[in-house]
């Protein structure tokens, strides 16, 4: 049986008479447990295997409470209710019992319903009949436009309509809802820089929806978050085009060059996704060369292509790389040169240190990867180990780290890191040969890469540590130990990044003893210390310096003070077995020689590990060119932003091997994440990094299958419109 026959003997038109509503202040005082579904083709297939009454309600003339509370008996009585107004926007009702024995994940539970001529009377009554506190709602209403009252009655609920499946959409989404819905459209909502909605360990999501009609009464709803999650969204679509084209030479990818180009002069939008899906498809791993092209539209894509097309045919078979700002990129290596004895492909990962994080980081990639989010918010609660009060919250600036205290950084830190490790483990399969961190980015490597038991632990145990806050951060207890200083002496303390090598700020070191150089990278160095004694040492030394304003005093002696406590602290118990690939990875640390594998890996050893870098100054020159000797080639930086691959490419600039060597970052400020990650993957594709395409095949058919479905939503629409037309 089609929904939308208009001649089906189970539609039924809710109209004016049938639904009439006095206005007054009214409120369903029994409880209501209504399943809300949102359209889609998954759904409709469970739908058609299901034996259940399904009526169409064909709802004109009338507001969403009257629509809600009269068909509210049909759904308790057992049938299947979908409301389908002429904007062609549908919600299915099912009694939450029911939905719940035919095995389906609802979207959202309606769990409150009033409505009444004054907006705070309707809010409370369906928060006491959802038996809902207010402070555990989120609360969200539909800003009308000041004519909204000369418009028909139907195109109103119309709108309401399209309001309330949005809704239901952010809690099947996990996305924030905004206080205020304008009066749109449903292609006008958009949710593609909306932010995750982050909530305590097992608390659901609520929000209250309040909808005013045009006869200045509200409607309240209870909407609850239910087991339902909306499928991914497509990583690629028409304003993110990615072709790869592979070969054993590079004439063979001339050829396929060529071909392409013909294929896309010929391609309309929709046409260009199916030639896309048909590219990512036949994606062969082992293939010896691979281009990846990249573009926001067909044009641009053109571009990329015409541009890869005369490099080709200048460069022949000679080693070349080029990667555009677009993310397109290709790599001939010269195999002569990259051969590696110590590894297959050198692929390390990279784990930041402390500051790196930055408001509203990781944004919108739950909406893209909403099973992975959904399984580590169970496993270690997103909100914990991200610091969502102080990088997500709305009154935060846009500098937060300068506000956050060392403990949150760090834990913010090895949070987005963790994040960033599972979905290029989990979803594309990328596996590393190496991993390595950055100061505090070795308590990351650890946490994140599947060596600990419960490393969410670490949150609660780092946000109350006396060592981190206190003793080399925030009081600086340890710095006033080694001073020797009374308790009334204030300490102004800084870190300066400086332009200057290692060798030129030693010398000076002994005539400053309150100046520290605490880190070494390369062309730079981190002193840190008495902000008067760095100033002063700075100016000896002719240069100038780029104040950090953070308090912290690791790597200088002061953190040796409380070495004990930072070998205690992460002496954390490990799994009882290391998964099979963890065993396979060498770690890379500033205070041992050689890596450790996975015969010497135990609680003791990472613990004096982590404490042993953290207490001494850091030559992360040395821990790069130790990871070179031991095979590493290419650098992902795994974490917010991309300072440390700054700090890496820079690192190695005169390094004899530079040729074979790459740096990535997963995320760049400044773009957007879903941006930074396909232009990550498109480099790793292009260095012949085994991985999968699967996530974006996967999201790209469902895609496919949502515009099919809507194309034949619409004829079936005009073929309504002109049986109606008939009829009359």
């Amino acid at each position: 049986m089609s929904l939308i026959d208009v001649q089906s003997p189970n539609t039924v038109q809710l109209n004016r008479q049938q639904a009439s509503n006095d206005h007054a202040a009214s409120a369903l005082t029994s409880p209501i447990r209504v399943a809300l579904l949102l359209p889609g083709s998954e759904l409709n297939n469970k739908f058609d295997s299901i034996d259940i009454e399904r009526i169409n309600i064909d709802v004109t003339h009338t507001s969403m409470a009257s629509a809600i509370t009269e068909v509210l008996p049909l759904v308790q009585s057992g049938k299947l209710i979908q409301l389908s107004p002429a904007n062609k926007t549908a919600l299915y009702l099912i009694d939450g019992l029911i939905c719940a024995q035919l095995k389906l994940h609802p979207h959202a539970y309606l769990s409150g319903l009033s409505h009444s001529n004054d907006k705070t009377e309707a809010i409370n009554n369906a928060l006491e009949q959802a038996k809902r506190q207010s402070q555990q709602v989120r609360f969200s209403e539909l800003a009308h436009s000041p004519n909204e009252a000369s418009k028909d009655e139907s195109r109103v609920f119309n709108k309401t309509l399209t309001a309330v499946t949005h809704t239901i959409e952010c809690i099947a989404r996990r996305t924030q809802v905004s206080d205020t819905l304008t009066n749109k459209t449903s292609n006008d909502y958009q949710t593609h820089d909306a932010q995750y909605w982050f909530m305590p360990a097992h608390q659901p999501r609520v929000v209250c929806l309040s909808l005013p009609d045009q006869h200045s009464t509200w409607t309240s709803l209870i909407l609850v978050q239910a087991s339902g999650l909306l499928p991914a969204k497509s990583l690629l679509n028409e304003q993110q085009l990615m072709f790869i084209i592979q070969g054993q030479t590079q004439s063979d990818i001339l050829i396929e060059l060529n071909q392409l180009q013909q294929q896309i002069e010929h391609s309309n939008a929709q046409s260009l996704l199916v030639l896309m899906h048909q590219s990512l498809s036949v994606y062969d791993p082992t293939a010896k060369l691979a281009l990846v092209l990249q573009g926001k539209n067909a044009v641009q894509l053109r571009q990329e292509l015409n541009l890869f097309k005369e490099k080709l045919n200048n460069h022949s078979d000679k080693h070349w790389s080029l990667t555009t700002p677009a993310g397109s990129c290709f790599h001939n290596p010269n195999r002569k040169n990259e051969v590696n004895p110590k590894a297959k492909n050198g692929l390390t990962f990279v784990y930041p240190g402390v500051g790196t994080t930055y408001s509203s980081m990781l944004m919108p990639l739950h909406q893209y990867f909403p099973e992975l989010f959904s399984q580590i918010d169970c496993e270690v609660n997103l909100a914990d180990i991200l610091q969502s009060d102080v990088y997500y919250s709305l009154t935060t600036s846009d500098k937060p780290s300068q506000q956050a205290t060392l403990s949150q950084q760090a834990i913010s830190g090895v949070g987005a890191s963790f994040l960033l490790t599972h979905l290029l483990r989990t979803q594309f399969g990328i596996k590393p040969e190496l991993a390595l961190g950055y100061s505090m980015g070795e308590a990351a490597m650890w946490a994140s890469l599947g060596v600990w038991d419960k490393p969410q632990q670490l949150v609660k145990a780092t946000a109350e540590s006396e060592v981190f806050n206190k003793q080399i951060s925030g009081q600086l207890l340890a710095v006033r130990q080694l001073w020797q200083l009374k308790p009334q002496f204030h300490i102004q303390w800084n870190s300066f990044v400086v332009r200057a090598k290692a060798e030129e700020v030693k010398p000076l070191l002994d005539k400053f003893p309150r100046a520290y150089l605490a880190i070494s990278q390369g062309d730079s160095v981190i002193l840190s210390g008495c902000e008067k004694s760095c100033r002063q040492l700075l100016k000896k030394l002719g240069k100038r310096g780029i104040a950090s304003n953070k308090v912290t005093a690791m790597h200088t002696p002061a953190a040796l003070c409380v070495l004990p406590q930072l070998r205690a602290f992460y002496d954390r118990p490990l799994l009882p077995v290391l998964p099979t690939e963890t065993t396979k990875i060498k770690f890379i640390s500033a205070a041992n020689a050689t890596p450790i594998t996975a015969h010497a890996i135990n609680s003791q050893t990472i613990a004096a590990s982590i404490a042993n870098t953290f207490a001494q100054p850091l030559d992360f020159t040395d821990i790069i060119d130790k990871a070179i000797i031991h095979g590493s080639r290419i650098f992902v930086e795994l974490g917010a932003d991309r300072q440390t691959s700054t700090i890496i490419d820079k690192t190695t600039v005169n390094h004899d091997l530079k040729p074979s060597l790459h740096t990535i970052a997963i995320d760049s400020k400044g773009q957007t994440s879903i941006n930074s990650l396909l232009k990550c993957l498109a480099q790793l594709i292009s260095l012949r990094v085994p991985l999968s395409v699967s996530p974006l095949v996967s999201s790209l058919s469902s895609l496919l299958a949502t515009l099919e479905g809507s194309d034949n939503e619409n004829k079936k629409f005009n073929t309504k419109e002109s049986l109606s037309a008939a009829q009359s």
